[in-house]
């Protein structure tokens, strides 16, 4: 079993990893200054 961070950290990802793709495909999308393209509506989502 996994412990309850590491399910939290995993539910993070997974989720993230889901709704990135459809979200990226239904807002504009601008480079950030990381250098990534990131959808506009998940703003407040950190990038790594």
């Amino acid at each position: 079993m996994l412990s309850s961070h590491a399910r939290i950290v995993a539910l993070t990802v997974f989720v993230s990893l889901v709704i990135g793709p459809l979200a990226a495909f239904s807002a504009p999308i601008e480079p950030t200054e990381t250098g990534f393209y990131r959808p506009l509506r998940t703003d407040y989502v950190k990038t790594w």
